[in-house]
């Protein structure tokens, strides 16, 4: 289970930075867990505004800060497979593509 996991949050973490989007999650498997965090832009008001999006969307991410460090985090589980991330990816690159 947590191969699968782990393998999601790699497909996210390639996919957002293809996007050129800022991963903050440590890239290191031996240092991650089921959440990917990254920056839509250089405010936290892009986090939010994508947020937004993707939930009106119903792709559930939430805003997450801690000492000023942080982002959209992205939580798979077992229960999400390939298409979900492509989905979460594809809609990103609508909401960059229409900013």
């Amino acid at each position: 289970m947590a191969d699968h996991v782990t393998a999601l949050g790699d497909r996210a973490a390639a996919g957002l930075r293809a996007l050129d989007l800022e991963v903050v999650t440590h890239l290191d498997r031996a240092h991650r867990s089921g959440l990917t965090v990254f920056r839509a832009g250089p405010s936290p008001k892009d986090d939010l505004a994508l947020r937004d999006y993707l939930l009106g969307r119903g792709i559930v991410v939430s805003v997450r800060y801690t000492s000023g460090v942080g982002g959209v985090r992205v939580s798979t589980h077992v229960y999400n497979d390939e298409s979900d991330v492509d989905r979460l990816l594809e809609a990103v690159h609508a909401w960059l593509k229409a900013r």
